[in-house]
């Protein structure tokens, strides 16, 4: 389990997964920086011995009106979320290549999504015509800077798969991005919905 700067939620995540009887162990790193993505991976392989599943949902977002994102918010936006996806992507070509690769994305890729009907409940927006998420058959459409940001990442998925010779991934069965309907994690368990691509 990585965290950044969570190490109490991250312990406490732990906690709850060992409860459960997972075999978990929580990695501090700063995606953004490839000697820690190198560290994380190294000490995961250390601890572990190999990585067969890897979820990445790399995610920076601050509540703000679009009026008052500055360009210090765009550029943390893009570190996170389109470098430290890059990063990450790196370290499983260069430490696990075998290892399949979820990446947990965001509704704000898809822009307005206009087709889709919504409904408030509970205090989060959900997906009246979509409940167990946003099929990968929607276009990405970016009407944001974190909107862009996440997009590069959701692009920057499925390139290595395509440009490098890596045949146990490369088929679309193995190879799935994940959407959480609602379009973030929130307190409880997140739904997700995996389609292959």
């Amino acid at each position: 389990l990585h965290y950044r700067r969570s190490a109490a939620e991250a312990e406490e995540t732990v906690r709850h997964l060992k409860e459960g009887g997972t075999i978990v162990q929580a990695f501090q790193a700063d995606l953004t920086s490839e000697t820690d993505v190198d560290r994380l991976f190294q000490q995961t392989l250390e601890q572990f011995g190999r990585l067969d599943v890897l979820v990445t949902a790399a995610a920076v977002w601050e509540p703000k009106r679009l009026e008052n994102v500055t360009a210090d918010d765009v550029r943390r936006q893009f570190e996170i979320n389109a470098l430290g996806t890059f990063n990450v992507l790196e370290a499983v070509r260069n430490y696990a290549p075998e290892a399949i690769v979820l990446n947990a994305s965001t509704n704000k890729v898809y822009g307005k999504l206009e087709n889709l009907d919504v409904e408030l409940r509970g205090g989060r927006w959900e997906f009246v015509s979509a409940p167990a998420g946003v099929s990968e058959a929607q276009p990405l459409d970016f009407h944001s800077p974190y909107g862009c940001s996440k997009g590069v990442a959701e692009v920057r998925i499925v390139a290595p798969f395509a440009h490098f010779d890596v045949p146990h991934i490369a088929p679309p069965f193995l190879l799935y991005r994940a959407q959480l309907a609602g379009g973030a994690f929130g307190p409880g368990p997140a739904s997700l919905q995996f389609e292959p691509m």
